[in-house]
This record gives C-alpha cells, structure tokens and sequence, in this order.
C-alpha cells in the first residue's frame, strides 16, 4: 500500500449499457468490500460508456503508511551514519 487513490471503471460495449444498473450494484460491492481499507468519493459516475468512482484509503491506514515509511528511513540514516562513522 502507498496511500494512493484509485479509479474503479465498469466498461459497457454495445448494448451492454442498457443494464447499467448491475455496474452501479458491481461498484457498490466493491466499495462495501474494501470498506476496512478504503472509502468511495461520491458515487459511481456514468462518463458514456463507462461507469466509474474513486476509491481513497482511510485516514488511519494513511497514518500508518507514513509512520512505517518514516521508521524505515530512519534505520537507513542510521546505518549510513554507521557505515560514515567506521
């Protein structure tokens, strides 16, 4: 995980787009799916033949990415500054 957001689309060729509705449930079951990770912006949006939404990670798990991110680069600095030091 690095904490970016991500764009869910439901493509439709043909007459496909006529049942629209099932990509709405499709993308609403996603979203329910990932609810422990992540929260949809808004709602699932039609852009012609494609349907789609955007899903973001939650506050908490951002959190923890920073700070799992932040403790690596310290033990990096630190076994630069050891290595300098020898």
């Amino acid at each position: 995980l690095q904490g970016n957001r991500v764009k869910c689309s439901v493509m439709f060729r043909g007459r496909e787009i006529q049942h629209d509705k099932l990509g709405y449930d499709l993308l609403n079951k996603l979203a329910e799916d990932l609810t422990k990770i992540c929260t949809m912006e808004g709602r699932p949006k039609r852009e012609g033949r494609n349907i789609g939404c955007i899903l973001s990670p939650r506050a908490e798990i951002l959190k923890e990415i920073n700070a799992n991110k932040r403790a690596e680069e310290k033990k990096k600095k630190k076994k630069r500054e050891e290595k300098l030091a020898k």
